[in-house]
């Protein structure tokens, strides 16, 4: 249904045209949307940045252009690989404090 509704708001196809394409052309005309997307996502952080950085009270860091761009935004996140064993052994410690706190308990009873 995504698929659909991308094709008719944002390509402007018809239904009839929508049934016609291949995925292979979906995803060309999809990409080509991007590509446009982002065309006009840089003319308006070109722009925005410019009246930012060369106002009156611009900020001491210029505002750089990326950081105006939405479709930019999820490429900059870097997502860090979980070390597993670091993880495992962190949930041990935390297993055998706890289980040597229920003995210490245990024996004072």
């Amino acid at each position: 249904m995504n698929l659909w509704a991308f094709a008719r708001s944002a390509l402007h196809l018809s239904h009839a045209e929508f049934l016609d394409l291949t995925p292979r052309q979906y995803s060309a005309l999809s990409d080509a949307q991007s590509v446009v997307t982002q065309q006009n996502e840089l003319l308006f952080a070109q722009l925005t940045a410019a009246t930012i950085n060369y106002s009156t009270l611009h900020p001491k860091d210029p505002v750089q252009v990326d950081a105006l761009m939405p479709s930019r935004w999820d490429a900059k996140r870097v997502t860090k690989r979980v070390n597993r064993k670091k993880v495992a052994a962190d949930i041990r410690s935390v297993v055998s404090f706890y289980k040597a706190l229920q003995e210490r308990k245990g024996k004072k009873q």
